[in-house]
């Protein structure tokens, strides 16, 4: 397992196998991150959409059509993800 976390201490760097320490929106690091990979999560919800999009050119994503796409959230309404 391969994480992407800005924080060189965070918690879960201590169990993973890597660590790329970066922002959240290093669009570089992210996908250097999809290419090291055989699949790539994300669990926040203020991903930047054209990372995950470009992303999305290195491995598809599996998506429930009926999911709320948590990367876009509209203004105004409160997401649960």
């Amino acid at each position: 397992m391969i994480i992407l976390d800005p924080q060189a201490d965070c918690p879960a760097g201590q169990v993973a196998d890597d660590q790329i320490v970066a922002a959240y929106d290093d669009q570089a690091q992210i996908m250097m991150l999809a290419q090291r990979v055989d699949v790539l999560t994300y669990e926040f919800e203020n991903v930047d959409a054209k990372t995950i999009e470009a992303a999305e050119n290195i491995h598809g994503f599996l998506k429930d059509e009926g999911a709320t796409d948590c990367s876009r959230p509209i203004v105004g309404e409160t997401i649960s993800c």
